[in-house]
């Protein structure tokens, strides 16, 4: 069994802003803490706002990362870059564009692990 413990950007802030072309990596530390060595997948997902009268995903899967052989006991750490084109959203006329808001990065094992930030389209 694998949690996930924490999710940080180099800074060590959560929280950013996306502007066009910007991109920040966030570091994910996974920990075993079951019986056995362990594989596991991070999964990171984008929580876009809702935006009254345009359909938007309730998440969208941005990346994933498999980690293997994670002994009893010990931690592995995933790093994900996440590029400011990657939180776009399609618009109505189907045009793909950034979207001002607050947006969560989840970052989960898509079972019982999970860790978010909040961070800001501008």
């Amino acid at each position: 069994n694998i949690t996930i413990e924490s999710a940080s950007s180099p800074s060590g802030l959560l929280a950013g802003a996306f502007r066009t072309g910007s991109s920040t990596t966030y570091t994910v530390r996974l920990a075993n803490v079951g019986e056995m060595d362990s594989d596991e997948v991070c999964f990171l997902f984008m929580v876009p706002p809702r935006r009254p009268g345009v359909p938007t995903p309730k998440k969208e899967l941005l990346d994933f990362e498999r980690v293997h052989n994670v002994a009893k006991g010990e931690a592995a750490t995933v790093r994900f870059e996440v590029r400011s084109e990657q939180l776009d959203l399609v618009d109505v006329d189907g045009v793909r564009a950034p979207h001002n808001g607050t947006y969560t990065l989840l970052f989960t094992n898509g079972v019982d692990a999970e860790a978010s930030v909040e961070v800001t389209v501008e």
